[in-house]
């Protein structure tokens, strides 16, 4: 008699994920990556689809941000990574420490984000969790990604980390980025 359950349950199973009952593609990975490329590339074609029509974009030092800011700040930067989370992500800056210490950038800012103990690992990526939330507007279930370019020929200034915060917009099944909020978050040293 288990045996009967148990293959009915199975077959029905089955039949709802071939009849598209089952849950829905992720998108959201695809367009972090999409976005991602865009920049890389330095392409404004490339952008657009990826942005909803009503996206917002700011900066972290101001609230004037535009698509022609977003990819002047990363022209000619070296792409470090790309994350996609669900918020709120439990180690994003543990994720970011970790790819830091492979990337192409000066010694001094890998040992500035690298995860001195365990304490400093959890106060950091608790921070995370905060600066995305308020950043991006950021709650719970929501989609998020982080982009980190390395632009160590910018066009004016000194070389700089910049990151790049998003949100996905719910009303496109996450095939589209809502919020953008980017720049440079470490302070300069003094000169």
């Amino acid at each position: 008699m288990r045996w009967l359950v148990l293959s009915t349950c199975f077959l029905f199973g089955l039949v709802g994920q071939a009849s598209g009952d089952g849950p829905a593609a992720d998108n959201w990975p695809k367009t972090v990556e999409d976005l991602a490329t865009a920049l890389r590339d330095s392409d404004p074609g490339a952008l657009l689809p990826v942005l909803s029509d009503d996206a917002s974009i700011n900066m972290f030092d101001s609230k004037n941000g535009d698509a022609v800011r977003l990819l002047a700040r990363t022209r000619k930067g070296n792409l470090i990574g790309t994350f996609n989370f669900v918020h709120a992500p439990e180690a994003m800056a543990s994720d970011i420490a970790e790819i830091m210490k492979t990337a192409e950038v000066p010694e001094e800012l890998k040992h500035r984000m690298g995860m001195h103990d365990a304490a400093h690992a959890r106060r950091a990526n608790r921070t995370a969790v905060t600066w995305l939330s308020e950043a991006l507007g950021a709650k719970a279930g929501d989609k998020i990604g982080v982009l980190i370019f390395w632009c160590d020929k910018p066009a004016a200034g000194d070389p700089e980390l910049i990151f790049i915060l998003v949100k996905g917009d719910p009303e496109a099944q996450f095939t589209k980025v809502k919020t953008i909020c980017f720049g440079n978050p470490m302070p300069r040293p003094n000169k």
